[in-house]
């Protein structure tokens, strides 16, 4: 068998398109085709074959059910409502304080990047806040 070289032509898979078409092969490591181009829609991916075949790689879905807590769960292992400050744009926070925010629920600020913005955990991820404005 021939060793491919950048700009040779396979058959590959493309999403875009829907259909097995020819590309160009534009990187390779090992040898081996990374990226292509398809000669169609002159989209870039890496190559692959058609969907439901047997050399299509699957991916294995995560379990749901994890042992694991994750980390606001463990923060909020600490969380009381009295311990917790109702968020305002007005008042300055400091790390590790309980906060509840109207949208967000309940958090734990982890970090102050700047005097008016802080980083505070809540279950749905870090969301970034404002801090000490002053109503003008």
């Amino acid at each position: 068998m021939k060793a491919l070289k950048v700009s040779d032509e396979i058959e590959s898979y493309c999403g875009k398109c829907k259909m097995t078409l020819a590309h160009s092969i534009v990187a390779l490591v090992d040898g081996a085709p990374a990226k292509v181009r398809c000669l169609t829609c002159f989209s870039d991916h890496k190559p692959r074959k058609e969907p439901g075949t047997a050399a299509t790689k699957t991916k294995k879905k995560k379990s749901t059910t994890s042992t694991k807590s994750s980390p606001w769960q463990e923060q909020m292992r600490m969380w009381s409502v009295e311990k917790a400050t109702p968020y305002t744009i007005s008042k300055t926070y400091s790390v590790d304080e309980f906060i509840n925010h109207k949208k967000f629920g309940k958090g734990i600020v982890t970090r102050i990047p700047s005097p008016e913005k802080i980083i505070a955990l809540f279950e749905s991820g870090e969301k970034m806040l404002l801090q000490g404005h002053v109503k003008r």
